[in-house]
């Protein structure tokens, strides 16, 4: 065996078995001994920075890296070497396109794609890497997304806001905890799904479809202290678990993008406004979720006493075509042409 091919089977150990478990100063300390070590501990780093700008949503400073090192899109992040994204959401043990996957991130994927399938063996490895993310295809997932979101029970809330008194509503918007029923169930929901979305791998946007379908079906039934607090407590807390992607999407306005094909803007300031959405705060109760939501049809912050009136389907059908578009795309990514899927949205309001 040639030196050549000796030091690079030694690089891939290494990097596969070694490299993920030493901390970074262990690292730093194995970089200045000698060329080989300070490839691993650059490659490493450029690594984690990689993965750092994707789930971030920072797509051409993540191509800027895969310019000079597109291999990094298909190296695997160690579970060591854990990292958060701005929502919130644990990402480990991914390489930084699968991130993109599971985040239905289909613009990132795309920018990925030529880096990858010029790679020896690229495309064949990101459709294994696909698979992993999706092993029973990506129609069965959607449909087993559909099952989780129809699983969910919002019936408690619903329920809870609908019996409130005034005085509870007040108390709720005005983030005063009176122990009424009303606090308690939503401090229960807001738990329950937390908990469910922590437990999945891929998001799932069809949570976010059935609360915009079910605060078109009770706008009219609620008065307007009821309809804005579901609004902002409910459907921003839901709103708070969206991957990146998502939320640059609401900032530009999914009816800009859906209706009038504008581009996704990798900004997460709000198209009018200019506001950010992100940091959200994770100590206190404000900001996303706990003091406004956001609409589908403008880009700006929706805040509580602006909660829209019954919408005539006009935000479902929206975010329905915004999703639809991302799993026929994400289907076009596996198989190299358009996917011929069914996201059909079948859904029943509550009696």
């Amino acid at each position: 065996m040639r030196l050549q091919e000796q030091i690079s089977q030694t690089r891939d150990v290494l990097e596969v078995n070694v490299y993920p478990r030493l901390s970074t100063r262990d690292l730093m300390s194995l970089s200045g001994s000698c060329r080989l070590f300070n490839e691993l501990t650059l490659r490493t780093r450029k690594s984690s920075e990689l993965m750092k700008r994707v789930i971030c949503g920072e797509e051409t400073r993540a191509e800027s890296i895969l310019e000079s090192a597109p291999y990094l899109s298909l190296s695997r992040i160690s579970k060591d070497r854990q990292t958060t994204d701005p929502s919130g959401q644990l990402i480990t043990g991914l390489t930084p396109f699968q991130a993109a996957l599971c985040a239905g991130d289909v613009e990132m994927c795309q920018m990925m794609e030529p880096y990858i399938d010029q790679l020896k063996n690229g495309r064949e490895v990101r459709q294994i890497q696909f698979r992993e993310i999706f092993p029973q295809g990506l129609e069965e997932s959607v449909r087993s997304q559909k099952l989780a979101a129809s699983a969910f029970d919002f019936r408690p809330i619903v329920n809870a806001i609908t019996s409130a008194t005034d005085l509870d509503v007040k108390a709720v918007l005005e983030k005063r905890d009176n122990g009424s029923v009303l606090c308690e169930t939503l401090d229960i929901f807001r738990k329950a799904f937390k908990q469910c979305v922590t437990d999945e791998l891929v998001y799932n946007p069809y949570y976010l479809l059935r609360v915009f379908e079910i605060y078109d079906e009770q706008s009219d039934i609620w008065g307007g202290d009821k309809r804005h607090l579901f609004w902002r407590n409910v459907i921003g807390f839901v709103e708070r678990f969206m991957p990146v992607c998502y939320a640059q999407a609401f900032a530009r306005g999914i009816y800009y993008i859906v209706e009038e094909d504008v581009a996704l803007a990798r900004s997460l300031n709000l198209r009018f406004g200019g506001e950010s959405l992100y940091p959200l705060n994770f100590d206190f109760p404000i900001g996303l979720g706990f003091d406004y939501a956001l609409g589908l049809t403008d880009g700006a912050l929706l805040q509580p006493q602006f909660a829209p009136l019954a919408t005539d389907g006009l935000q479902v059908e929206l975010l329905t075509k915004f999703i639809s578009s991302k799993n026929t795309r994400l289907g076009e990514l596996l198989t190299g042409s358009p996917a011929i899927l069914s996201y059909r949205w079948s859904y029943t309001p509550y009696q």
